[in-house]
């Protein structure tokens, strides 16, 4: 009799000939196929992003896909309305950077978000593994990158990013989001603020 062990070191077989098990002699035979399946499944690889999340609710902030239209235009237009101190909507905004109209919110997300409180701005429930890329602060004296998150019906469309040197000058003032109606104004500091 030798003992066997599977390939995948969960199991142990001690195998014997059919001649020995007739002939009476004392076997000892150590495998439950239930619970070594059960182990190896449980002991496997974890299921990827895709099979979590599926391929609809998956978003990666590193992927800069610009489906609404051109990040660096929507910074450069906050700029100019803010320098206009003209009452405007975020809306009009996008419109004048040539952004499509196929988002209904957006969001700020900033380093280091606690998913718990991403879900809630985004009104959806998705585990971590679900937001892919989000910004994480490198060191304390350096600038904190964030985005500019928009939305369509609940599902995330597109990233504009920035960092605290580099913002533009829109403050949502910790808003959960903001709509193409929402109506902007400029502040004493230079900032594009929700009115009112």
């Amino acid at each position: 009799m030798r003992p066997y062990y599977s390939n995948t070191g969960l199991a142990f077989v001690e195998v014997v000939p059919l001649e020995a098990m007739r002939t009476g002699m004392k076997i000892q035979y150590v495998a439950v196929v239930a619970a070594a399946v059960s182990m190896m499944t449980a002991c496997g690889t974890p299921p990827s992003a895709e099979e979590v999340c599926g391929s609809n609710n998956l978003f990666n902030f590193d992927i800069r896909n610009e489906p609404l239209g051109s990040g660096s235009r929507l910074k450069t237009e906050i700029s100019k309305a803010a320098a206009a101190k003209t009452p405007t909507t975020l809306g009009d905004i996008a419109r004048d950077a040539g952004w499509s109209d196929n988002w209904d919110r957006m969001i700020t997300v900033y380093s280091d978000p606690d998913i718990h409180e991403l879900n809630k701005a985004a009104q959806i429930d998705l585990p971590e593994i679900c937001w892919q890329g989000l910004p994480h602060r490198t060191s304390s004296d350096g600038p904190s990158p964030g985005y500019y998150l928009f939305l369509s019906n609940g599902r995330r469309i597109q990233a504009v990013d920035w960092d605290t040197l580099t913002q533009p000058p829109l403050n949502p003032r910790f808003l959960p989001s903001l709509t193409p109606l929402s109506a902007l104004v400029v502040d004493e500091r230079g900032e594009l603020v929700p009115a009112g």
